[in-house]
């Protein structure tokens, strides 16, 4: 079946996700204005990667928190409207009449997930790049990035009965 030819979806998205994605999206915002706020009060040469203990080991222009600011909301709005598209998504399984409404809601909640986990990773880069600590937001995001996707596709092995 192609993926135009899938049935509508017709379930309400739930309040926690529509909640989660809400806060995940000011998240973004906030911290990229935050960013662009700090901007004129950094030094011209910054911190661009960090080490597994989260020391700077790569240094750049002050430029590139605008370049994380960009690339870091472009993402999660794209992530946030991918999200409400479900219809779109490449499931592991066919999508028949009897499982589509359960599959676009694990499939919504997923990805819903994964950009509040993003964006905690987003806040905590922020942190890092401007001397303001983060190493333990970067830590927790990127682990609700790995947990976030595996319980998704767990979901929605449950939810086809594999």
């Amino acid at each position: 079946m192609t993926r135009a030819a899938r049935p509508a979806r017709t379930y309400a998205t739930g309040a926690l996700t529509r909640v989660t994605r809400g806060i995940a999206l000011l998240g973004s915002a906030a911290t990229a204005a935050w960013l662009v706020l700090q901007y004129p009060s950094l030094p011209d040469v910054i911190p661009t990667h960090f080490g597994p203990g989260g020391e700077p080991d790569a240094w750049g222009s002050k430029a590139s928190v605008l370049w994380l600011a960009g690339v870091a909301l472009a993402l999660a709005a794209l992530v946030g409207w991918i999200s409400t598209r479900p219809r779109s998504f490449n499931f592991p399984v066919p999508v028949t009449e009897q499982n589509a409404q359960r599959l676009y809601r694990e499939g919504e909640r997923t990805l819903v997930w994964l950009l509040a986990a993003l964006t905690l990773v987003f806040a905590g880069l922020a942190l890092m790049v401007t001397g303001a600590g983060g190493v333990a937001l970067l830590v927790v995001g990127l682990a609700g990035t790995m947990a976030s996707t595996l319980v998704g596709l767990v979901r929605l092995m449950i939810v086809t009965g594999r």
